[in-house]
């Protein structure tokens, strides 16, 4: 429950506002929640299609042509770590360049000798190996060729001392691969480095390149449903109707005048004092359009706010003026609490602690005809016996003794206090 004043009469005064807000807010979300739903964000993606890798590798392979050899005779040692030069002195090379069937791969092999000092080329010289058009046959394009090591091995001895001191002689083999898949075009290039020494020979590492080819294309997903936000959207929904119901019943049961003077009495507290207004003080009444106003009076006649709870009334007393404010009524109604002034209100002994009504004697009225009141002194009462006639003196059908006692006695003595009322008249 909402405890401040002030807060509670915005929520009064400003109730069908806030519930319209709020409801529009509701069907607001409801809304968000429905389009999630039903209309589901789409992603947008860049796949690969299309895709085709083509590698090119060389290998080698060495048969053994000495008797004399660890190896048997006719054995052919492929992708060896190293050759004996006297056993195999022919180094067979293979370019194999996998690709799609039916793709044309053009292979170019050349066997390199360098001269090279610090990273730069001094002499070099390049012998042709293999050049060929080939195209791939389930999945693979090959080409050969053979390198007489003895005779790189003699050609090295020579640049060797041609060149001593000047560079170190390199040798290498070197393959170039250029392809056409009727998709793709490109070109690879592989190079193994052959070490040749007085005794042995080998290709450092495995040589070998390739090239991946493929198309970009954009494809848009649907997005699967965010059924987290959908449920916090129908929450918030909820929230806000209801939030709206419970403003718009708030504004309908709220008491705004109650909700005010709380709100000026919190305010204006120091200058509040509760108390009980005496029955009958002062003699004029002014009603004051709020408590804010009774207060301003309290300060203009240094006195203070009295209230008194059980007439709810706010009331500065100046003299015979007594200022007031009470969200119940005017002064009449609400000086007399448990019931409005005028009907069934206290009667004024009541009111003043003179005990009830029914503590006051009655005063029985003369029998009717009777409206004279008693007897004029000096007039006789009727004698006693039967009760029938009038007394003596005041029948109708003397007037003039009725003249005589008004003469008699005066009018100050014959006169009655009690008015005639309607009967009598």
């Amino acid at each position: 429950m909402i405890e401040n004043p002030r807060v509670r009469l915005a929520l009064a005064e400003r109730g069908r506002q806030i519930a319209v807000a709020l409801a529009i807010l509701g069907a607001v979300m409801f809304v968000l929640a429905i389009w999630t739903v039903a209309t589901p964000a789409t992603e947008t993606n860049q796949e690969r299609t299309d895709v085709e890798t083509i590698e090119t590798e060389v290998t080698h392979s060495a048969i053994v042509t000495s008797s004399r050899s660890p190896w048997e005779q006719g054995t052919v040692l492929a992708d060896h770590p190293a050759y004996l030069l006297n056993a195999s002195p022919v180094l067979d090379v293979g370019i194999e360049t996998n690709a799609p069937s039916g793709a044309t791969v053009f292979h170019d092999a050349r066997l390199q000798l360098q001269v090279v000092r610090d990273g730069e080329v001094v002499w070099e010289r390049t012998e042709s190996l293999a050049v060929e058009e080939v195209s791939a046959t389930n999945g693979t394009a090959t080409s050969t060729a053979e390198i007489d090591v003895e005779e790189i091995r003699a050609d090295r001895q020579v640049l060797q001392s041609e060149f001593a001191g000047v560079g170190t002689v390199q040798t290498r083999i070197v393959v170039d691969a250029q392809y056409d898949t009727e998709q793709y075009e490109g070109s690879l290039s592989a190079t193994g480095p052959l070490t040749v020494t007085s005794r042995a020979y080998w290709i450092d590492g495995t040589p070998s390149d390739s090239d991946t080819k493929s198309q970009t294309v954009t494809v848009e997903h649907t997005a699967p449903t965010d059924w987290g936000t959908v449920l916090l959207l129908v929450l918030l929904g909820l929230t806000a109707v209801g939030g709206a119901a419970a403003a718009a019943t708030y504004r309908v049961e709220a008491d705004i005048d109650w909700l005010r003077q709380e709100l000026h009495r919190q305010r204006y507290d120091d200058w509040i004092s509760d108390g009980d207004l005496p029955m009958g003080v002062g003699t004029e009444y002014v009603s004051l359009d709020s408590l804010k106003d009774v207060v301003d009076v309290a300060i203009d006649t240094n006195q203070r706010v009295v209230y008194d709870d059980r007439r709810n009334v706010f009331a500065v007393i100046s003299g015979e003026v007594v200022y007031y404010y009470s969200k119940d009524g005017d002064w009449n109604r609400v000086a007399w609490p448990g019931g409005e002034s005028g009907g069934d209100g206290p009667s004024f002994v009541e009111a003043f602690g003179m005990g009830d009504d029914s503590d006051v004697p009655e005063v029985e009225g003369p029998p009717a005809g009777d409206a004279q009141g008693p007897p004029p002194a000096g007039v006789d009462e009727a004698a006693p016996g039967d009760g029938e006639g009038p007394p003596a003196g005041f029948g109708p059908e003397s007037d003039e003794s009725v003249e005589g006692a008004e003469d008699a006695v005066g009018p100050a003595e014959f006169g009655s206090d009690r008015q005639p009322d309607d009967e009598d008249e």
